[in-house]
């Protein structure tokens, strides 16, 4: 019963999640700005950003994660605090882009 229920809950998650066509909207400076950030939280210490880093690369399958990233308190307040605001400031600023995007 409790794999039934938790390939539900990722289906249903699956398909209330917004979509984008990655290939006509993302550009190649958007790619590398997400790689990027991607490093950068891997190696950033004292965090755990593993839901935020999931979301990110879920955007080169056109998967709008935005609103789940802007909602990421915990992850962006223990960045700020811990001296990393640049890499808050690039969190928001790429899923702002994001969050930009014509939806399928």
């Amino acid at each position: 019963m409790g794999f039934l229920f938790y390939f539900y809950t990722i289906k249903l998650n699956y398909m209330n999640t917004p979509r984008f066509n990655r290939h006509d909207q993302m550009d190649s400076a958007t790619r590398r700005r997400i790689l990027d950030l991607i490093s950068d939280l891997s190696i950033t210490e004292n965090c755990n950003a593993s839901n935020v880093i999931n979301m990110l690369y879920g955007a080169f399958d056109g998967f709008d994660y935005s609103d789940e990233i802007f909602a990421q308190h915990t992850l962006l307040n223990s960045l700020n605090d811990g001296g990393n605001t640049h890499l808050v400031n690039e969190i928001l600023a790429i899923a702002k882009t994001i969050k930009s995007y014509e939806k399928l």
